[in-house]
């Protein structure tokens, strides 16, 4: 299946909505005199482009970004399964939260 810019932006978004993160990396208000404000929405995913390739970015505080799979910038097919294996892994991560349970950190630690 050919993966289009449209498609690997819907799979961002529905990385954004399992998080609960804004679906825009700014919201843009007005001020009293009218002029435009750019207000960054931490924790948000967005698309970013470069070198022929497409990398995933998340907001920070003060408007600055991180790349959570990493620096480079890949081929569109090979992100979109780089998302999904991400989102498998913050479900996991829920859902162990969810029932309790012991990070694998702690759980090792505890055998020493």
């Amino acid at each position: 299946m050919k993966i289009t810019k449209e498609k690997l932006k819907g799979v961002i978004s529905h990385l954004n909505y399992v998080t609960g993160s804004h679906n825009e990396p700014y919201t843009q208000t007005k001020d009293d005199n009218g002029r435009i404000k750019l207000t960054p929405n931490v924790g948000c995913y967005f698309l970013a482009g470069g070198y022929g390739g497409y990398q995933i970015q998340r907001m920070s505080r003060g408007g600055g970004c991180s790349c959570p799979l990493g620096e480079g910038y890949y081929p569109k097919a090979q992100l979109v399964l780089m998302i999904r294996a991400y989102l498998s892994g913050y479900n996991d991560a829920e859902r162990k939260q969810a029932e309790g349970l012991q990070s694998y950190n702690d759980l090792m630690a505890s055998y020493q």
